[in-house]
C-alpha cells in the first residue's frame, strides 16, 4: 500500500525518547536503528499507541536480573508510561496486544568511540522479555540485523508497514541514537532512574 494514499486524521511521527497513543484515526512512524518501538494496540476499544526508547548499556543483555539494572528499568519506564496512557484513552489491559521492531546492529558507524552500536541485540531482548513478562501477545516483529527501518502503524486494521534502509540513512540513523545515548547515560544513574518521557 502506498502511505500517500492513506487518507486519515492524524499523522504522527515520534522520536528517540517520545511516545503517542490515541484512540482516533492516526498513522504513527519513527525512524528506527538500534532503537525499538513497541506497537501496541487494544482492538476491542480501538486504541493504539507506539513508543521509541534504547537501553543505554549492555548491561541488561549480560545481566540475569536485567529489569534491576538502570538501563533495564528506563526500557520498563517507557513501556509503562505508554501502556497507561493506553488505559486513560479506554484500553482494557486483558485486550492488548504488540508488534515489536527496531534493535539493528549499528556497530559498524561508531569506529570503537562508542558502544550504542552494541545495543540493539539489548533492546530487542528487553521488549520480547516485558511483554512476555506482562502477558502481552507479541502477534508480529521485525527486529535485529544491520539495517535501519522506518515504520508506520496504522489505526484502521493495527498493520504496521516497514521500510528498510541503506547505508547512507544508517550513518544519520547511528547520529541521532548516538547523541541519544549520551543524553541517557548522563540523566541513568543509580540515583536518578525516574526519567520522564514527552509525548
Amino acid at each position: 500500500m502506498n502511505m500517500n494514499e492513506i487518507n486519515i486524521f492524524e499523522k504522527i511521527v515520534i522520536h528517540p525518547g517520545e511516545f503517542y497513543a490515541t484512540n482516533k484515526e492516526a498513522l504513527i512512524s519513527t525512524l528506527l536503528g538500534s532503537c525499538v518501538s513497541a506497537c501496541l494496540f487494544d482492538p476491542v476499544n480501538k486504541v493504539l499507541g507506539m513508543n521509541h526508547f534504547l537501553l543505554s548499556s549492555e548491561k541488561y543483555k549480560k545481566n540475569g536480573d536485567g529489569f534491576s539494572t538502570p538501563s533495564g528499568r528506563y526500557g520498563v519506564n517507557a513501556m509503562e508510561l505508554l501502556i497507561n496512557k493506553m488505559y486513560q484513552l479506554g484500553a482494557v489491559r486483558s485486550h492488548l496486544k504488540a508488534k515489536a521492531f527496531g534493535g539493528s546492529t549499528l556497530q559498524r558507524f561508531n569506529n570503537g568511540k562508542t558502544s550504542v552500536g552494541n545495543v540493539g541485540e539489548a533492546n530487542l531482548k528487553f521488549v520480547r522479555e516485558f511483554l512476555a513478562n506482562e502477558k502481552i501477545p507479541l502477534m508480529a516483529e521485525d527486529m535485529g540485523g544491520t539495517r535501519g527501518r522506518t515504520i508506520y502503524f496504522d489505526s484502521r486494521d493495527y498493520s504496521v508497514y516497514v521500510r528498510k534502509h541503506q547505508a547512507v540513512k544508517l550513518v544519520e540513523i547511528f547520529e541521532r541514537e548516538r547523541q541519544y545515548s549520551e543524553r541517557l547515560n548522563n540523566n541513568q544513574t543509580e540515583a536518578n532512574t525516574n526519567i520522564c518521557l514527552w509525548n
